[in-house]
């Protein structure tokens, strides 16, 4: 039988969730990906949260490592006896709308570890390449205890960037360049970065990789407090995992020494603004579908209409119908 976490009173959802209760959790982020649903029960979640976890964001393109190098951290946290917690963003699948690799095909060697939490979200419905729930996520397993979370972006060229904004580090995944990794560097990924990973480094090709995010960092014009750090690793192997994990701590220590994280008012801020932007999205497709919507499509087909009229003849409409002021199109 499933849990109903309407049958918890405030103060046992948080104590269950404060004592490791995977399955809570589980149900919680469930409970955050689902637009429809009564989110009542996350307002405890909100006012509990403490904001104690470090963040850690890997982006970069699809192929390059990012879980591989994840499944490697988690071991070298492991080691320290941190708990860990890992939000993989994944792919949509075009059958189930669910997220495409999902938790068990990803990270098997810590499947069984009950201070690690994996969790894989489908990028549907999301604005960019964050999907709704992501920041619930992140204070849920805050709650649960992790010491650590990292958040694995979709691998979506430069729309991966977006999961910067909900986390303390920037960890930027390159490989031995490729289109797609020169590309994300000309894309304004030094103004975000903390640390570059330049994975597969066996390859004499990754030597270009360091040597091209030297030259973007010579020329970045974005002044940085925090001189972002270059390593070289081999996830499959695990060469530089160590060093990864050293520069990420340096970058935690750097942010504890000037009073916290400073980034986790623009957090707050940019996961309620993504959550807006989607609702509205949603709302707006539904109202697309209204038959008067509908005609101004048709005389756009036949021509008989300009993009840029109908556009504004569509908003217009749509907001009258908000204001119960629509006369019409």
């Amino acid at each position: 039988m499933g849990i109903n976490l309407k049958n918890l009173s405030d103060g046992e959802l948080i104590r269950r969730l404060r004592g490791g209760d995977k399955p809570i959790a589980s149900k919680l982020i469930s409970l955050a990906e689902d637009p429809t649903e009564d989110h009542t029960p996350l307002e405890e979640v909100y006012k509990e949260y403490r904001g104690d976890a470090h963040i850690v964001g890997l982006i970069g393109p699809f192929g390059v490592g990012k879980s591989t190098l994840i499944n490697r951290l988690i071991g070298a946290y492991r080691k320290k006896n941190y708990k860990v917690g890992v939000i993989a963003i994944d792919p949509t699948s075009p059958l189930s709308h669910g997220a495409l690799l999902g938790d068990r095909v990803r990270m098997q060697d810590h499947a069984n570890d009950k201070d690690v939490f994996i969790r894989s979200m489908a990028s549907r419905g999301g604005y960019g390449a964050v999907p709704q729930g992501v920041g619930a996520a992140i204070k849920i397993m805050d709650i649960f205890g992790c010491d650590i979370i990292f958040l694995e972006g979709v691998g979506a060229g430069q729309l991966d960037i977006s999961p910067a904004r909900y986390v303390h580090t920037v960890v930027v995944v390159v490989g031995p360049m490729m289109g797609d990794d020169i590309q994300m560097m000309k894309g304004g990924v030094t103004e975000y970065a903390d640390i570059y990973a330049v994975n597969k480094a066996d390859d004499p090709k990754s030597e270009t990789a360091v040597q091209v995010i030297k030259e973007a960092l010579r020329y970045s014009s974005v002044e940085k407090e925090f001189q972002p750090k270059i390593v070289k690793t081999v996830a499959t192997s695990g060469d530089g995992v160590g060093e990864l994990a050293s520069a990420i701590e340096e970058h935690k220590r750097f942010i504890d020494e000037r009073g916290g994280y400073g980034r986790r008012e623009e957090q707050l801020r940019s996961e309620l603004r993504d959550m807006i932007v989607t609702d509205l999205v949603a709302r707006m497709q539904e109202e697309l579908k209204d038959e008067r919507i509908q005609q101004i499509f048709e005389d756009v087909v036949d021509r008989e209409m300009s993009t840029y009229l109908a556009c504004k003849k569509c908003i217009d409409f749509i907001g009258g119908i908000r204001s119960g002021k629509s006369r019409g199109i």
